[in-house]
């Protein structure tokens, strides 16, 4: 997940708005940590990861007032969020990508950021949904509009 980010030149900014607890109506769930890590997160009055009390205040009042047989409440702890921003920070990718194609979606709101002033893509515009990478390799000329 980090390398994707770095690779799409987005920033440390975008990668903590992608991770951060959200709450939503009665609960607290962040639909791409749903997607990334599935339930790793999970958190009632029964359970929390790693059995930790390192929320927000908010977040806890949440946690404690929920039903030990919620299980579609997904909040990461403070001092994880912390892990990952620093290991996202911290890693080095290598700048080879093995990707030919890249297709961004642009109605969600963190790969609105997506700058690909890159030297082996271009951009072939297609609608204003989603944006395509197409690599130079096969577009030689790129007669597309560019990044």
């Amino acid at each position: 997940m980090y390398d994707i980010f770095r690779f799409l030149d987005l920033s440390p900014d975008n990668f903590n708005e992608f991770i951060k607890n959200k709450k939503t109506d009665w609960r607290y769930i962040n639909n791409n940590i749903g997607k990334t890590f599935y339930m790793k997160y999970q958190a009632n009055s029964l359970s929390t990861f790693k059995n930790t009390q390192d929320f927000l205040t908010e977040e806890l009042n949440s946690i404690n007032n929920s039903s030990p047989t919620t299980s579609q409440q997904l909040i990461i702890p403070q001092f994880e969020l912390s892990r990952l921003n620093e290991e996202f920070i911290s890693l080095e990718i290598e700048e080879k990508v093995n990707s030919k194609l890249i297709i961004i979606n642009t109605k969600d709101l963190i790969f609105q950021n997506v700058r690909m002033d890159n030297e082996f893509f271009c951009e072939v515009l297609i609608n204003e949904r989603y944006r395509i990478f197409l690599h130079k390799s096969l577009n030689k000329s790129c007669l597309f509009k560019s990044s």
